[in-house]
């Protein structure tokens, strides 16, 4: 058997981390952002297809949405790119000194900042969510779907936050297909199940616009279960292990230093769009109901 000359191809068996050593960049890079790009496409497809239910129920419900989308908006661009990036970045690192130990603590940080996240942006819809809606010149139809909405978003917020924070552990140990693929078999699972709570297909009661929020958490929690349940198994670079859960302020700094940072731009993109939300809200349901899929279609490019 000969050895194989310099500049031929290393066989298909080699590591992810060997591959990203010596793969062309170019090829990598569209490689591992292929999976991604499409898996948030087609989560962009179930956003417009939950605005175009939701318009079956008339301009009150989506202009409703469009006072709401903000809040959904800014919990899935934290969780799956300002503080989930940094947590990816922080794993990767930690695998790249050879920190196994550390990079399986840090997946028991992010659930931490998960928990505490979705219960933050909860107590803040309790403490003021009603008196903000209320300050608003819209009719009470318009306020009751809102705080419906709301309260169902919100209460499930943990789900959201856990599976974006979950899924960016897996692009930190660099698996971008797993949760790529999760995330399309969610859309399989949302967009019936939407259609199903708005519009009260299949003998199901029609629930109007709590049945987007239910489908948004139930959706979210499915898929935050399954990418935790395959971290508890044996076939991944890190591994859930209770026996790693050990907070150590070091771990929180090192998310934080960049994820903090990063989180200026959402926050202050999702409050530019509130802002213009609340100015158009004086021109009628109608004209914030168009916000809806204008806010949509940002949220999604």
């Amino acid at each position: 058997m000969t050895a194989s000359a310099p500049g031929t191809a290393r066989p298909a068996t080699m590591t992810r981390t060997e591959q990203m050593l010596s793969r062309p960049a170019l090829p990598l890079i569209l490689a591992m952002a292929a999976p991604n790009a499409i898996a948030f496409l087609v989560q962009g497809t179930v956003s417009m297809t939950e605005v175009w239910f939701i318009g079956h129920l008339g301009t009150a419900a989506l202009a409703a949405i469009a006072l709401m989308f903000p809040g959904l908006m800014l919990m899935q661009m934290l969780a799956n790119g300002a503080i989930g990036g940094a947590l990816s970045s922080s794993v990767a690192r930690a695998l790249g000194r050879g920190r196994k130990d550390q990079a399986e603590a840090l997946i028991w940080h992010g659930i931490v900042i998960a928990v505490a996240a979705g219960g933050l942006f909860w107590m803040l819809w309790w403490l003021g969510g009603a008196a903000l809606l209320n300050q608003l010149d819209v009719t009470p139809a318009v306020i009751d779907d809102a705080l419906l909405y709301g309260h169902i978003l919100f209460g499930g917020s943990v789900a959201l936050w856990l599976m974006g924070i979950i899924a960016a552990v897996y692009r930190g140990m660099g698996e971008m297909r797993f949760p790529a693929v999760v995330m399309v078999l969610g859309a399989f699972i949302q967009i019936p199940l939407s259609g199903a709570l708005i519009l009260g297909w299949a003998g199901l009661p029609q629930l109007g616009v709590a049945g987007a929020a239910v489908s948004v958490v139930v959706t979210m929690g499915l898929m935050a279960a399954v990418l935790l349940g395959r971290l508890s198994g044996s076939s991944q670079v890190l591994q859930l292990h209770l026996s790693r859960f050990a907070l150590q302020r070091a771990l929180f700094a090192d998310i934080f230093r960049v994820g903090a940072l990063a989180s200026l731009s959402p926050v202050l993109t999702v409050l530019a769009i509130a802002a213009v939300n609340v100015i158009v809200s004086g021109f009628g349901a109608s004209a914030l109901g168009v916000c809806a899929a204008g806010d949509t279609f940002w949220h999604n490019a």
